[in-house]
């Protein structure tokens, strides 16, 4: 099961993916590519991803323990959904038009399609079960659910794409020790006589 890391990882191996796909074109810098919040004044990136929310994941349900050896099981994963938004920082120092955002949100786009499975054992390795690949879904949210997400950072809202990244499996460091029953001892008598 994966380390507590995992939420951190998936957000790196994001930034890493569109890094070494959209420069230098449509970007001149990866460099300028960042885990950022829209709400953060800091000027100096173009290309921001934010993720905005984290739930419990109900189509992956984990209800039995996990047997790590013959005496110790761990309780099972939280399957979670991260929630990420994706945008051009309407701040950056450096302007840019109108067609280079759509290009670059475009392009974006195209990356995340072309790469929406990810294998765990890119994130992290010596896992002590399999788990599924994380997919990286288009999330289909109204033009109000974009806005209210704009308004709680107090910011005008803007061109952006939403994702669903799932599932995320978050292991638990509960161990159970369990003693099994290896041998047992009949001792019969023999009433009869």
């Amino acid at each position: 099961m994966a380390r507590y890391s995992i939420i951190s990882d998936v957000s790196n191996y994001i930034v890493k993916l569109l890094k070494d796909n959209l420069s230098p074109e449509p970007m001149l810098s990866s460099q300028t590519i960042e885990l950022v919040s829209p709400a953060d004044n800091n000027a100096d990136y173009t290309l921001g991803v934010f993720m905005y929310d984290i739930r419990d994941n109900p189509d992956f349900p984990q209800v039995n323990m996990i047997s790590i050896d013959n005496n110790r099981r761990r309780r099972p994963a939280q399957s979670l959904m991260l929630y990420y938004m994706i945008f051009v920082n309407a701040s950056a120092q450096v302007s840019i038009k109108s067609v280079d955002i759509q290009k670059i949100l475009a392009k974006v786009q195209q990356v995340l399609y072309d790469n929406s499975e990810i294998e765990i054992t890119k994130l992290q390795t010596g896992l002590e079960t399999r788990e599924p690949n994380i997919k990286i879904v288009s999330s289909k949210l109204l033009y109000d659910e974009k806005t209210k997400i704009w308004t709680a950072l107090n910011k005008p809202c803007q061109l952006a794409l939403y994702y669903t990244v799932s599932p995320v499996m978050l292991s638990s460091d509960v161990v159970v020790e369990d003693k099994r029953v290896k041998t047992i001892y009949y001792n019969y008598l023999d009433k009869s006589n």
